[in-house]
């Protein structure tokens, strides 16, 4: 019998005596006996049917958190556990929405359509030197592409400037030594001027390409003249929308509403300023203008879509539209470097087992990118949650990365509620809201408003000035509004 012949060729050993028996030299014996695997058992039958049901798949394990992004803005959604306690539904769902800075230091930006739509009420009369100022040093910040509308409501509005104001330095000044404090306050009107002046100066840029556009509506007293009722003041803010005009508001001193005029700037897509003292306007009036500078998407909406059997229960700190897929909170124009935070409360099914893994929410955000103005959309993966019977693990998932967001959105809804309960002559109810809010950000509140400014606003004298009502009560709840406006987003 010949020898086998036994070719190697760096298999090892096994290898050698695989390539030697195939050759026929060597019977193949097994190395290890076979490995016998019993098949699953097959389903039950149902007992009342007599129908088996298809097996189903073992759940992924929970997604507590999730990506996307496109044209350098971001969306991160996550879940405040990935692992939560049977029997305790409610669980926290966080959005933030971050904003690439561009690599190249060029400054590049749209030019800017900017009105200002200025109350000059008889309540103004002590605030109009310090307006004039605070338009003029905006106007010396234009660029040489940039447009500046003026219009002023009072009893009736008007247009009194539109153009360059270095360009027609007469005719800005002029208008700015016209602007007089006088009769009531028809914040209709000044709405209705200023989408004419608007329309007319967009239908001669319109083919001058894409502009930023934004409009500062600036009230201090209550809408008294005209249209006042606040849904018909919202239509007119949504008919600027849709020309490309982002609203923003700006509140000063004590005896305008604060409901009012924050709403419209939500429904406007822009921000809500407070202003206590006039001298606070430069401020406000330039930071609009570096918005502006810094657009980097239109028309931000984030949608949130629960999964079958989970509730959405609220939102925090925003404005929300629902229908029969969701809810849809409208975050306005995204300048570069911003941020934006959304939390909600969704609750879980009755029915959720230990041991399952839940689909919880999808999230997605859609923009308007610049200067094209296409509409873009990112969607981070559904969500998902496991139930557990083990406190030890719920507490170990806990997402570390935002407990200081929901810290913050947690202040602003005790500081909320404490402004409605004083508001409302419950002096008791404002103030335990208050030592809860103590006990859990201690003595100060600190928060950068929509200026950029940082803010420090101590929580005992807020409290104090809230009880005194008058003056000192009013300005305290317009703080405290726009504290909470500021620390929930």
């Amino acid at each position: 019998m010949p020898s086998p012949t036994v070719v190697r060729c760096g298999a090892g050993a096994a290898g050698a005596l695989l390539l030697a028996s195939a050759a026929g030299a060597l019977p193949l014996t097994p190395l290890l006996p076979p490995l016998r695997v019993a098949p699953p058992p097959a389903p039950a039958p149902d007992p009342a049917s007599g129908t088996v049901a298809p097996r189903r798949p073992e759940p992924a394990g929970p997604r507590p958190s999730a990506l996307a992004s496109a044209s350098g803005v971001r969306l991160r959604a996550s879940l405040e556990r990935g692992w939560t306690l049977a029997g305790e539904r409610e669980l926290l769902v966080h959005c933030a929405v971050h904003v690439d800075e561009p690599n190249d230091a060029r400054d590049e930006r749209l030019p800017v359509d900017m009105a200002l739509v200025l109350d000059t009420s008889g309540s103004m009369a002590g605030s109009m030197d310090l307006l004039r100022q605070a338009t003029r040093r905006l106007a010396a910040r234009l660029g040489p592409e940039d447009r500046l509308t003026l219009v002023s409501y009072a009893t009736t509005a008007e247009r009194v400037f539109q153009g360059h104001p270095q360009a027609d330095r007469a005719a800005f000044e002029a208008a700015l030594a016209g602007l007089v404090a006088r009769g009531g306050t028809n914040l209709s009107d000044g709405l209705d001027a200023a989408a004419a002046a608007l329309a007319s100066a967009a239908e001669g840029a319109a083919s001058q390409g894409p502009r930023a556009r934004r409009l500062v509506l600036l009230s201090d007293g209550l809408a008294n003249q005209g249209e006042t009722e606040p849904r018909a003041l919202a239509r007119r803010v949504r008919r600027l929308r849709a020309q490309g005009f982002a609203v923003s508001a700006l509140g000063l001193g004590a005896q305008y509403d604060e409901e009012l005029l924050g709403a419209l700037a939500d429904v406007g897509g822009g921000a809500y300023h407070y202003v206590a003292r006039p001298a606070g306007l430069e401020a406000v009036v330039e930071a609009e203008l570096r918005a502006l500078r810094r657009l980097a998407a239109q028309d931000a909406r984030l949608f949130l879509e629960p999964a079958s059997g989970v509730r959405l229960l609220e939102v925090f700190s925003w404005s929300a539209r629902t229908d029969a897929t969701g809810w849809e909170v409208s975050l306005g124009d995204l300048e570069r470097g911003s941020r934006r935070k959304v939390v909600a409360r969704v609750v879980l099914p009755e029915d959720a087992r230990p041991g399952e893994v839940l689909d919880v929410v999808r999230a997605r955000l859609s923009f308007r990118t610049l200067p094209e103005r296409r509409r873009a959309q990112i969607a981070p993966p559904t969500l998902r949650a496991g139930i557990t019977q083990e406190p030890a693990r719920a507490e170990s998932s806990r997402n570390a990365a935002i407990a200081d967001d929901l810290r913050r959105v947690e202040a602003a809804r005790l500081l909320g509620e404490a402004r409605a309960q004083a508001l409302a002559g419950r002096v008791a109810e404002a103030r335990r809201r208050l030592r809860e809010l103590k006990q859990s950000v201690g003595d100060r509140l600190e928060y950068r408003d929509p200026s950029g400014a940082l803010r420090r606003v101590d929580i005992d004298t807020l409290a104090e000035n809230l009880e005194a009502g008058g003056t000192k009560g009013a300005e305290a709840a317009k703080l405290g509004d726009a504290s909470a406006r500021a620390l929930g987003r």
